[in-house]
């Protein structure tokens, strides 16, 4: 039994730029963009870590007068992953992927916006998720029958985190219908298990047709959506998104997708995580439109490097393609691009591991950005643990909580390695009051 799956065409780019470059007004140099929409004209751009969106004309210009940043004042500031516009009322929504309710409970969210992109409400999507930071990573919006429909896409494999998620086959996304109070859960759709996805990131439907994109398998799959009840009609067809010279990833960070004409897609990027190499780096933070290829053109080059899955089979031999590897059921690796330096023999990376708790009252609660190698990474919520895969070798870490951080650590992180810390806001009373004075004493970041 080996790993085979039909070789796959690629993409072809039509043009991109860094959002930075061209936004003026931007605020914050770190965009960290998460969803996109495409609507009369012009590509709505939102980000994890800004509560603003972005306004970008088709240029892709720094010269284009529509180009600006749309401030919002209200609502949740942060954790924002997709975009959706629902015409009949004229009405934005933004998705917030995951938020505690209750105790040891989460949910997605979605936050409205009229048509001039005022601040109306905020809404639960009732479906509840097993952890913070993985949830619903994409939203849509279909009009039936006279009703408005959200479709929440998950980030993982069956809607789960960890290993399973990764384990491709499993794409779910789930259709909501507003209620007194939430956005009610009525339905959900299944992808076709010929989807070999390792995660889904991005979901935009027009008419019957329906596009998802894989940030770490980086690739885009098309398929149609029944006219009636919610199924998929037919396999579809997966789609490489364009490839680095040698076949490895260079998209390895696209987050949110829209579709602009029946041959052409909008979609944006990510910023790049530590350990992740120059080819992701030079396309993170970016807007980008891509054109399906006409059948027939060529296709996906293996990549030496590449993550993803492949689909065992009782076959003979293994395609050519960017997924044909063996299945692998370990711990993450760095999500699109391969770490930096691996040729030949892929080095697993480690996992770190963060753990934000307190035995007893902590005064300083709010959620800590964690910061690898001097980016931010991820945010850790009180009480909770995150892992992120680091490349293996030398790093620094340090928690923040606005002007209050940690002392940093430097660590070294073996080939598949688990490296945890457990970091705090609760501190000796001494050390509590100089932390006024001297904020790099407001938090404890220890080794366990």
């Amino acid at each position: 039994m080996v790993a085979t799956q039909i070789p796959m065409q690629q993409l072809e780019l039509v043009k991109e730029a860094k959002i930075f470059d061209i936004v003026e007004g931007s605020l914050d140099p770190r965009l960290e963009a998460s969803g996109v929409l495409a609507k009369d004209g012009l590509f709505y751009v939102i980000f994890d870590n800004l509560p603003h969106v972005a306004c970008i004309g088709p240029e892709l210009s720094w010269a284009a007068r529509n180009n600006h940043m749309i401030i919002q004042e209200k609502g949740h500031r942060r954790g924002f992953e997709d975009i959706a516009y629902d015409s009949w009322p004229g009405r934005f929504y933004i998705l917030i992927e995951s938020l505690p309710r209750g105790r040891a409970k989460f949910m997605a969210a979605v936050q409205e916006y009229d048509a001039n992109f005022r601040y109306i409400d905020s809404a639960w999507l009732d479906f509840p998720l097993d952890r913070p930071n993985k949830g619903l990573e994409g939203l849509t919006c279909v009009r039936r029958e006279e009703q408005t429909y959200l479709l929440g896409l998950c980030e993982g494999n069956r809607c789960k985190g960890g290993v399973e998620g990764r384990i491709p086959g499993g794409g779910r996304i789930h259709v909501f219908q507003r209620g007194r109070r939430n956005w009610d859960r009525v339905g959900k759709i299944q992808l076709p298990e010929t989807v070999l996805f390792e995660d889904y990131s991005g979901i935009a439907v027009t008419g019957d047709r329906i596009a998802v994109i894989s940030q770490v398998s980086s690739a885009l799959w098309l398929g149609s959506l029944a006219p009636s009840g919610w199924q998929i009609t037919g396999p579809g067809t997966s789609y490489a998104l364009p490839r680095a010279s040698d076949g490895s990833i260079a998209y390895g960070t696209v987050e949110g997708v829209s579709w602009i004409a029946p041959d052409q897609l909008v979609m944006v990027s990510d910023k790049a995580k530590p350990g992740q190499d120059q080819r992701c780096r030079a396309k993170d933070q970016s807007i980008h439109i891509f054109r399906i290829p006409a059948p027939g053109r060529p296709l996906a080059a293996r990549p030496t490097t590449a993550s993803g899955y492949g689909r065992t089979m009782a076959t003979g031999d293994t395609a050519s393609d960017p997924f044909s590897r063996p299945a692998q059921h370990g711990r993450s690796r760095p999500r699109g691009c391969a770490a930096s330096g691996t040729t030949g023999d892929q080095q697993m990376p480690a996992t770190l591991k963060v753990t934000h708790k307190a035995i007893g009252a902590e005064v300083r609660r709010g959620a800590y950005d964690v910061v690898v190698d001097g980016e931010r990474a991820e945010s850790v919520e009180m009480n909770h643990t995150i892992e992120i895969p680091v490349e293996p070798g030398r790093h620094t870490l340090q928690v923040r909580n606005g002007r209050n951080s940690s002392s940093t650590q430097t660590f070294d992180a073996a080939d598949e390695e688990i490296v945890a810390f457990r970091c705090t806001g609760k501190r000796l009373l001494p050390i509590f009051l100089a932390s006024f004075v001297v904020p790099r004493l407001a938090l404890k970041l220890v080794r366990e």
